[in-house]
């Protein structure tokens, strides 16, 4: 069984939330990364305005240094066909996100909900942020910082808090290794793979 890592942008901290992009980077395997077309990004407020909407699409760039993945911008429809099937031919996984209250259900709202998820993803995500208290690290740890700027632990060093978990003020890592901006999906979902693994690995 192998562990996929989840991140989801949308359109507020409210039960009508509506997906902007989702991304998903396995152990192993190509990422997934989709940008949602029913949303009109006019209407949303100036923090995603500021934040999320310029980094939406991947860069020429972008996308010249990543490995191979699949990149989508499309309807919910079709998204969902894609990553039905993309899902399937990962076999059995295990889904982890940082702080997954809304990504999680949004993402199972795709499928219709939690019951229609395609049967070899397990029914229980699998949250970073308590993965990270529970091994000794301040729960508000930069996650950009954590996975990019060579931490070396739970220890005082390791530990940068901020109101955001993953966007600090003054904090050193603002992109990862390929480019990819804080909140958008894809370096987000990269970021928490490389903590995960980097917490797991301590000892």
């Amino acid at each position: 069984m192998q562990h996929i890592f989840l991140d989801t942008e949308f359109s507020g901290l409210h039960q009508n939330a509506a997906l902007l992009s989702l991304a998903i980077v396995p152990d192993e395997g190509p990422w997934f990364y989709a940008v949602f077309t029913d949303v009109d990004t006019t209407t949303l407020s100036p923090w995603h305005q500021n934040n999320v909407v310029p980094h939406l699409l991947l860069t020429d760039e972008q996308r010249a240094q990543l490995p191979t993945g699949i990149y989508l911008r499309d309807t919910p429809e079709k998204i969902t066909h894609a990553l039905r099937k993309y899902l399937e031919e990962l076999g059995e996984v295990v889904c982890w996100a940082d702080v997954p209250a809304y990504d999680w259900v949004l993402l199972c709202e795709l499928f219709g909900g939690a019951f229609g998820l395609p049967k070899n993803v397990h029914y229980i995500v699998r949250d970073l942020a308590t993965l990270l208290e529970a091994k000794g690290y301040d729960i508000d740890t930069d996650r950009f910082d954590l996975a990019y700027e060579n931490h070396q632990g739970a220890d005082a060093g390791a530990r940068v808090s901020s109101a955001d978990g993953r966007v600090g003020e003054g904090q050193k890592a603002a992109a990862t290794q390929e480019g990819l901006l804080r909140h958008n999906a894809l370096g987000d979902a990269m970021a928490c793979k490389i903590c995960w693994q980097k917490v797991n690995e301590h000892v």
